[in-house]
């Protein structure tokens, strides 16, 4: 056998000068490292001096306050926050031309470095927690959802609300705008209902379709006089606007026909019609609607253990029903992105006297004054684009957020609940009130058990359930 390669003991490197080797690898060190990154650095150092200039600051002589402000910096394409790594490339950048003139970066002085390194830290934790919008999440418990389905209506225009609803009893518009108080007698009792001009309103507060709140026009007539002077004329304009109402209320008489509702409405049409008509007269435009969308989306994902975003921007109309009983309503649930194949369809559904009463109302409410205003066909979820049609609403994140925040504010709560607290919510409530690992996981469809120990229960729940569960197969394999 040939040997190719011979050791030779080569004899032992004699150092004179340590001082001057450390010097010199620190030499080599730093060209090797600055051989790539130079552009970078200048690039970086570009940035520094633009930022110091909107500070109206020397960029070499520059206080730990424009190190802070440099995690207020933001990107040009979107206006979002930069990295925390872009930052600190700004501030090594920075130290480096520090360096090369013997001068030390204010974030580098030892009186300033403990602050420097606190925000690095708060700043890379609080990225960490954007990249993973369910990490900071606060569940919505069932007492949180109950005070959101609570919150009431926004607040009505007496005068607009009534008037509307005289449209819908047959009124024409000049009688209404020219109609004042003096032309309203009102009884003394409430039951008795209102007289106007020689036409006797009575009260009639029963509802056509249950959870659907019928508004009696006896009522919403006698505190619009209330609301008004003695005297005092309605004025509401209508006589001005009847083609926008014709347009924007879809089972609204035709134009050429009797003031009033269409011809052969359902009852399901008529209750979606007037409470249409009654929530448009919110003093938010727009508000009455998203309150009645709000709280039936916050119903339903919260029982159902959806987010309200991502989870329900699929369903459509359809996917809401109603059984001919009226035992209560169903929500059909299709593939959710922890099931993509759809495999764990499943229909929920919400009854009238088992707890689910407040949810099948909401359903029922926003379902009859959507189909009312966009029809019975598209997503379930729609918002009201323009004048006269719906468009998907699309389920975003933002959207449900404003949505819970409009139910806050109406409840007098804290606006803290996201578009994930729903989902997060119903484990947190499920381990509460004694679901077993299996049952939670199930309620969530994960296909694994894992996602829901990990992703959706708190900490300490995590830890009681994984305990649990390894104490089950411990048993298990045991025999026992």
């Amino acid at each position: 056998m040939t040997r190719t390669h011979q050791h030779i003991k080569k004899p032992p490197v004699v150092v004179a000068d340590f001082t001057a080797l450390d010097a010199e690898w620190a030499a080599y060190i730093r060209q090797g490292a600055l051989a790539d990154g130079g552009a970078a650095y200048a690039k970086r150092w570009e940035v520094w001096v633009a930022h110091c200039a909107e500070e109206g600051l020397d960029p070499w002589d520059a206080p730990a306050s424009a190190f802070e402000s440099l995690w207020l910096l933001r990107r040009e394409s979107d206006g979002a926050l930069v990295s925390p790594d872009y930052v600190e490339g700004i501030s090594v950048a920075v130290s480096h031309f520090y360096g090369q003139k013997g001068l030390t970066a204010a974030n580098k002085r030892p009186e300033n470095r403990g602050r420097w390194l606190d925000l690095r830290k708060s700043r890379r934790k609080t990225a960490a927690q954007n990249r993973d919008p369910e990490a900071s999440v606060v569940p919505m418990m069932r007492t949180d959802a109950l005070t959101l389905l609570a919150a009431p209506p926004p607040a009505l225009r007496p005068v607009r609300r009534a008037a509307l609803l005289l449209l819908l009893e047959g009124f024409a518009p000049s009688v209404i705008d020219a109609l004042s108080t003096g032309d309203i007698t009102a009884a003394d009792r409430v039951d008795a209902g209102v007289v106007v001009h020689d036409q006797h309103l009575a009260c009639d507060h029963e509802e056509r379709v249950r959870g659907v709140p019928w508004d009696c026009l006896a009522c919403a007539v006698r505190e619009a006089r209330d609301h008004l002077g003695p005297g005092e004329a309605f004025h509401t304009g209508l006589i001005n606007k009847t083609g926008e109402l014709r347009t924007r209320f879809r089972h609204f008489a035709r134009k050429g026909e009797p003031w009033g509702p269409r011809r052969g409405l359902t009852e399901w049409e008529a209750a979606g019609l007037r409470r249409a008509v009654v929530l448009s007269t919110s003093e938010a435009k727009g508000e009455g609607y998203r309150w009645a969308r709000a709280r039936a989306w916050t119903g339903a994902a919260w029982s159902c253990g959806l987010r309200m975003g991502s989870d329900t921007d699929r369903l459509d109309r359809g996917a809401l029903t109603s059984d001919m009983a009226g035992r209560g309503w169903s929500l059909r649930l299709a593939a959710t992105k922890d099931d993509p194949a759809g495999t764990k369809e499943v229909v929920r559904p919400f009854g009238w006297d088992d707890g689910d009463g407040t949810v099948s109302a909401a359903l029922a409410e926003y379902a009859c004054v959507r189909d009312a205003l966009v029809g019975e066909q598209g997503r379930l979820l729609v918002g009201l684009g323009g004048k006269t049609h719906g468009k998907p609403l699309g389920a975003s994140d933002a959207v449900a957020r404003s949505d819970l925040d409009l139910l806050a504010r109406r409840a007098g709560a804290d606006p803290v609940f996201s578009s994930y607290s729903t989902r997060k919510g119903f484990a947190a409530q499920a381990l509460a009130d004694g679901w077993s690992e299996d049952q939670i996981q199930e309620g969530l469809r994960h296909l694994h058990l894992s996602t829901t120990i990990t992703r959706y229960l708190p900490k300490t729940g995590a830890k009681k359930v994984a305990r649990k569960f390894a104490d089950r197969v411990a048993a298990e394999a045991s025999g026992r």
